[in-house]
């Protein structure tokens, strides 16, 4: 079973968010005993024949002056919150998504603010992420997310698919050791096969999870399900949110859905939706 040993966590320019991630990436290290690679990163700035050469220039000392305050704002963040732990700092002007991507190689969990469209990640740079890391993705939001304790009581959205299998994996470091497990079966068209997963469950020290069915009200009737206003991806991960607020749970696992080649375009509804109304940290997995 694969344990986590290192976190890559980005820092970006929304500081009160970062340092968020940060907090609950370090309270997840220390669970762990794991080491932490923070990776603050300036987008480079803009450059080619099309720019003067005093452009260029300005784009430069910009780039210069961001770096600085970046550094400066990581450095305070990481004395404060990860005092103790194995870590690292490293601080550059580049494409964060190639960069985030190169840290995951050599990466058991990749830790990411949930994205916005104005500063940080913005929701297509996450989508890149979600399916060329080569580590689970652990998305954290804004707001509402305690730094200590996630993944004590743990929902898992379960598809029968590969990626929800991959995700139940992906999540078993957590599993094991948390109070509280479900499954909540996606399948809105027949109840699910659970077949080997309880024992696979026990197997790896999860006992006592709990399966449950998607509520009616999120499969849609028939006459929903021919309506063109009808959102089944919507409807999913909404209920989703709501399951993990009437039972407690502060992490949601979730197979992250899309195609590496046409990332920008086909990123699953339920994932894009979690995404943009998450209330608790989601584990990716593709």
């Amino acid at each position: 079973m694969r344990s986590i040993r290192q976190l890559v966590v980005h820092f970006g320019d929304n500081e009160p968010a970062s340092r968020q991630t940060l907090a609950v990436a370090t309270a997840l290290a220390r669970a762990q005993g794991a080491r932490l690679s923070l990776q603050a990163i300036v987008e480079s700035a803009a450059s080619g024949a099309y720019l003067s050469p005093e452009a260029a220039a300005l784009a430069a000392q910009l780039a210069v002056e961001q770096t600085k305050t970046l550094r400066g704002a990581a450095e305070a963040a990481l004395q404060e919150l990860a005092d103790g732990l194995e870590r690292e700092l490293q601080v550059r002007a580049t494409d964060p998504v190639t960069q985030l991507i190169e840290a995951s190689r050599s990466a058991d969990l990749l830790v990411l603010t949930q994205p916005e469209a104005t500063r940080g990640l913005r929701v297509d740079a996450v989508a890149r992420l979600l399916v060329q890391a080569s580590c689970p993705v652990l998305v954290v939001p804004h707001v509402g997310a305690a730094a200590e304790g996630v993944g004590q009581s743990i929902l898992l959205a379960w598809s029968g698919s590969r990626e929800s299998a991959r995700a139940l994996a992906d999540a078993l470091p957590w599993l094991r050791v948390a109070r509280r497990v479900e499954l909540l079966s996606l399948s809105a068209d027949a109840p699910p096969a659970w077949g080997e997963l309880p024992a696979h469950l026990q197997r790896h020290g999860v006992a006592g999870a709990v399966f449950s069915l998607l509520p009616p009200a999120a499969q849609g009737s028939i006459g929903e399900r021919l309506a063109r206003a009808w959102s089944p991806d919507a409807s999913v991960a909404e209920t989703l949110l709501s399951r993990a607020a009437d039972s407690g749970a502060d992490l949601i696992v979730c197979g992250a859905y899309g195609h590496p080649r046409a990332w920008e375009l086909v990123l699953g509804g339920v994932t894009r939706e979690l995404l943009r109304s998450m209330t608790v940290p989601v584990l990716f997995s593709h």
